[in-house]
């Protein structure tokens, strides 16, 4: 596949003095799944609890390779499952059986709005470098028109290349929805917020947003996450 049908950018990795490895390339049939879930604040430790219970048994599943579980920095109630599948048909089986659906249901009484699941095409190999204590995850939904259709990959792939000269950056990963290549989700690592704050702040960084908001198709909507472990 060429860039008009899909983004792979490598992950990219920071170690002070020594430059990033490149990633393992992903599997031409990896398929990536960005779910946005939102339920009451109140019931934030519940939804915690059961999209632990999920992740569990997700990683249990031969087709999947990755899932995250990512709670919202300051607002209770809003979440982020990033997960990783071998190819669609993995997916799909997933996404209509009994695992998703036991998720589904757990959280059907305190959901605000329903489930909002992002296909991508495709997130890189997942990679075994650990996150520190304190790391922050970033996800950001990339909608351009336009023009911007064409040149976001490749100014996407610079982004990433500026992400890494910041010292602090973990991971910068891209994926193309599935069915709208204007659409892009762009999930990354940071040792801490300072260190994303220093990103924001950069040249490179300022750069992409000046180039986004030429072709932009919503606005710059950057949220702050952090891992949910068990």
């Amino acid at each position: 596949m060429g860039t008009r049908n899909r983004i792979v950018l490598a992950l990219l990795f920071f170690a002070t003095g020594i430059a990033p490895a490149p990633a393992p390339a992903a599997s031409e049939a990896a398929r990536s799944v960005a779910t946005y879930i939102a339920v009451e604040a109140a019931r934030n430790g519940q939804a915690a609890a059961a999209l632990l219970d999920y992740a569990a048994l997700v990683r249990r599943d031969p087709a999947a390779l990755r899932v995250l579980v990512l709670s919202e920095l300051d607002r209770p109630g809003q979440f982020v499952l990033l997960e990783s599948w071998r190819d669609e048909t993995g997916w799909a089986a997933h996404a209509s059986g009994a695992v998703r659906h036991a998720l589904e249901g757990a959280l059907q009484p305190i959901l605000l709005a329903p489930f909002d699941d992002r296909l991508g095409l495709p997130m890189q190999a997942e990679s075994s470098l650990q996150e520190p204590r304190g790391a922050v995850h970033v996800v950001l939904h990339v909608d351009v028109t336009g023009p911007g259709i064409d040149t976001m990959p490749d100014n996407l792939r610079e982004a990433a290349r500026n992400a890494a000269r910041i010292p602090g950056a973990i991971a910068y990963e891209v994926a193309t929805q599935s069915n709208k290549r204007n659409h892009f989700t762009v999930h990354q690592v940071w040792a801490s917020q300072a260190a994303y704050n220093a990103y924001v702040a950069s040249p490179g960084a300022k750069e992409f947003r000046a180039r986004f908001n030429v072709a932009k198709g919503a606005i710059y909507d950057d949220r702050l996450f952090s891992l949910i472990s068990p």
